[in-house]
């Protein structure tokens, strides 16, 4: 028998002694089995036929819980095209809860206890967890979802592992493209809501209508691939653009609608460099940011006809990600690979109002001299008063709030540094592999009122601490919150599994990992 460790995934062929070659299909993280039948071709009593691609294979040399998902696979598949769509096609895997994004959940584990690779780099957005880079989707050759039983190299998750690989360049050139659209006038109506508690409304009420929401959107991509230096140094390239508008009515008793535009523009650079038949040289890099503009307008209560346009909050994500990675055959038994990269994901935001006047907070913790109140925005009005004060004197509200919360530092990000190094050596019946990995993140989050500061309005109940007997006085209070930090975390790990085949039909694993920050 023969053994090839650590191949870069795709297509090969395998000839033995000059015969005709045979097809194999290499993966992410598993093994391909190709049998030669042995002996005199003049006595063959047996005809073997093989067929490939038709299936997604069990691995037998290893004990994981994994399903491997190919670009062609997933393109026969009519599943929406990304991440959390395909890592639901796993066994044991659910959609979790929609408040927390389009996320799964792996062996009944949070959403926010996975993590996600991209060529081996790690690519989870740690400051909540809820967030990872990701690629355009036309540039994944392959999806690994990793449910359970995974190796010691994966470490820092109680959920389940996605591992994508991106496409890389062949001798042959290819180029292409596609646009997908998604009309509004295709998509399916959304269900209005009504009230079901006629202790406090008519039974049956109902509570908004959202028969005049919108949302529709496109994609284009397109991608070229090839070989700068035949048999040894290979490129793929994509750019993509996408646009969503959506218009959000919400509530009828809501006095303001609004209307959103989200650009993102994305991109994706592969080299593959064969330096030698024993050392082969990676390099990705790829964008993935996204900028949202949320235009709000007041609207009467009950009514869906859009009025004073009130402003635009502008909310940008994500960032630009570098991973280096070496491969080296040093004997025909042992393999070493040393990974590097950098990973940026930015959270900012900031407002525009109609008069062309901006607020951002720029993570300024300095507390504002008294009585005087920021400029630059709209103070947040908060009315607690009781229904009976109310009616006195009318809820007091601000006319000019975009959001009416909480505004995130404009320069709020995640910075990550990672170096993983790992090695294999087959010893016999034992597959020894080993590493070492560290993890460095850094993040910097904050936030303030809109406009800096917010008036809250509430009621004394009097002397007689009993409502509504006359001597009930209003309180005014002026809240100023500047807040947010600068977090660093440096984790590092270490490895060590050993996969041994004690026959041919029994394996045993073995595996250690020691993690720390």
């Amino acid at each position: 028998s023969y053994r090839f460790s650590q191949l870069p995934t795709g297509q090969y062929q395998i000839s033995r002694n000059g015969a005709a070659p045979r097809n194999v299909t290499v993966n992410v993280g598993s093994a391909a089995n190709i049998d030669f039948a042995g002996g005199d071709a003049t006595t063959l009593d047996t005809v073997t036929v093989v067929g490939t691609g038709a299936i997604n294979p069990i691995d037998i040399s290893s004990v994981e819980s994994t399903t491997i998902l190919t670009a062609e696979q997933i393109n026969k598949i009519p599943v929406a095209r990304d991440t959390t769509s395909v890592a639901l096609l796993a066994p044991g895997t659910v959609r979790g809860d929609a408040a927390f994004g389009n996320l799964a959940s792996f062996g009944g584990a949070s959403v926010a206890e996975n993590q996600y690779y991209v060529n081996g780099f790690n690519v989870t957005n740690s400051f909540q967890s809820l967030n990872y880079s990701a690629i355009p989707f036309e540039a994944i050759a392959e999806q690994q979802t990793k449910t359970g039983g995974y190796g010691a190299e994966f470490g820092r998750s109680l959920g389940g592992v996605v591992n994508q690989i991106t496409k890389r360049g062949t001798n042959e050139f290819h180029a292409g493209g596609n646009v997908f659209w998604n009309p509004g006038s295709l998509a399916s109506d959304v269900k209005d809501t009504y009230y079901s508690n006629p202790l406090t409304s008519e039974y049956g009420e109902k509570r908004a209508d959202n028969s005049h929401n919108t949302n529709e959107g496109w994609r284009a991509n397109l991608w070229a691939s090839g070989a700068l230096i035949k048999d040894r140094l290979f490129a793929y390239g994509l750019i993509s653009y996408s646009r969503t508008e959506a218009d959000t009515y919400g509530s009828l008793l809501a006095p303001t609608n609004t209307a959103s535009k989200s650009k993102l523009p994305q991109w994706v650079l592969k080299l593959d460099w064969n330096i030698s038949d024993n050392h082969l040289l990676e390099f990705t890099s790829f964008s993935d940011k996204q900028t949202t503009y949320t235009d709000t307008y007041t609207n009467d209560l009950g009514s869906f006809e859009r009025e004073d346009y009130i402003g635009r909050l502008v909310a940008e994500q994500g960032g630009d990600n570098y991973i280096l990675k070496y491969t080296g055959y040093i004997t025909d038994n042992f393999t070493v690979s040393a990974l590097g990269g950098r990973n940026t994901f930015k959270r900012g935001s900031y407002l525009i109002y109609p008069n062309g006047n901006t607020f951002s907070y720029d993570g300024n913790f300095e507390i504002p001299t008294p009585n005087v109140a920021p400029t630059g925005g709209c103070p947040v009005i908060l009315d607690v008063r009781p229904g009976y004060r109310v009616s006195e004197t009318g809820a007091y509200s601000s006319p000019c709030n975009i959001t009416g919360g909480a505004l995130a530092d404009v320069n709020s990000k995640d910075v990550r540094t990672q170096f993983r190094l790992d090695a294999e050596w087959q010893l016999g019946d034992h597959l020894v592999r080993f590493g070492y990995d560290r993890d460095d993140y850094e993040s910097r989050a904050g936030s303030t009122f809109e406009g800096g500061w917010q008036w809250r309005y509430s009621t004394n109940n009097g002397p007689d601490g009993v409502p509504d007997t006359g001597d009930e006085f209003d309180i005014a209070r002026l809240r100023y919150i500047a807040q947010g930090a600068n977090v660093e975390v440096k984790q590092h790990a270490y490895y060590i599994e050993d996969t041994w085949n004690i026959t041919d039909n029994f394996i045993a694993y073995i595996a250690g990992r020691w993690d720390t920050l």
